[in-house]
């Protein structure tokens, strides 16, 4: 079993403690009924996420996702980089690249599921992975800006997670090891919160389809 769950679940549960107080909550009988039905969420949408992932480190262009040539934005080496994809960086930077842009996308995924109850949930097998996410994919260029209000309803909880994130995490590898200053950490910024809201937009129409709603 892939150990992505409950790593990003772990990442979460730290996100909240950093920027709230949960009390026991992540003891109850509530959360753990979640978390049950998030871990077979992501063990059903994982395997096709590689197509997205691909696209992200400059190894593909959104046509697996059936939409070819609108995942240049995604791009995250020949935007910040310069250079086309992880596979001109040396071993260790790719890896690295690959750690926190997961990291920010399930956490985004873990975030919806952890703080929204869906009646539906469990009815994962009337998902057909690949038509949601070929559905998903355009909405994920640009899905901060459609998730502002999502995440106000929230209380914002969903924006300080992942602001929490990316400080703690994230921007201490971009701008050590990746080496962006100040003007390109701000657009990085940007990058890894639309990654992080694309992860919680495909939460939500995750959860639709287990109605049956396109």
């Amino acid at each position: 079993m892939s150990n992505v769950f409950p790593q990003s679940e772990s990442l979460y549960r730290d996100a909240v403690r950093a920027v709230s107080n949960p009390g026991d909550y992540f003891a109850s009988p509530e959360y753990e009924t979640l978390k049950r039905q998030a871990a077979e969420a992501f063990s059903k949408l994982e395997p096709g996420l590689q197509p997205f992932f691909d696209v992200i480190r400059g190894l593909g262009d959104g046509a697996p996702l059936g939409h070819p040539g609108i995942g240049a934005a995604l791009s995250f080496p020949s935007r910040f980089l310069r250079t086309p994809s992880v596979a001109t960086l040396p071993r260790p930077l790719g890896d690295l690249l690959d750690t926190i842009v997961k990291q920010a996308f399930f956490l985004g995924l873990a975030t919806h599921f952890s703080l929204h109850t869906f009646l539906t949930r469990s009815a994962i097998d009337k998902v057909q992975v690949a038509s949601l996410l070929k559905e998903w994919f355009p909405f994920s260029l640009m899905a901060s800006e459609l998730l502002s209000e999502y995440s106000k309803e929230a209380n914002d909880l969903p924006r300080r997670i992942f602001e929490w994130y990316f400080d703690v995490h994230a921007k201490p590898a971009l701008g050590g090891s990746f080496g962006l200053g100040f003007w390109r950490l701000g657009k990085a910024r940007s990058f890894f919160r639309n990654l992080y809201f694309a992860g919680a937009r495909l939460g939500i129409q995750f959860d639709l389809s287990t109605r049956g709603v396109a």
